[in-house]
């Protein structure tokens, strides 16, 4: 499942997870973003980078900083409507 949420199969996620719970994720990651740790330290080292780089005279962009920055996300929409299948199927 995606970051390890309700389990690390979708079969695991199914048992474990509520639909109520599964909103409350999409929910937090609409707020606060990506729950993928490895990026979220990436962005904060390109931000951090960026700034020392402009403070010293540098030109540098957070893309620089940030390879793999632009790689796509799951998009909350999918991940809601994932939840939403999973709890049908389960109640249904």
């Amino acid at each position: 499942m995606l970051h390890g949420i309700g389990g690390r199969t979708i079969a695991e996620a199914k048992r474990r997870l509520t639909y109520v719970e599964a909103l409350q994720w999409v929910e937090y990651m609409r707020r606060r973003g990506s729950l993928n740790v490895g990026q979220r330290i990436e962005a904060a080292i390109a931000v951090l980078s960026t700034q020392v780089n402009r403070a010293l005279g540098g030109k540098a962009e957070f893309a620089d900083f940030a390879p793999h920055w632009d790689q796509p996300e799951p998009q909350l929409d999918d991940i809601a409507k994932l939840f939403g299948a999973v709890t049908r199927k389960r109640n249904g």
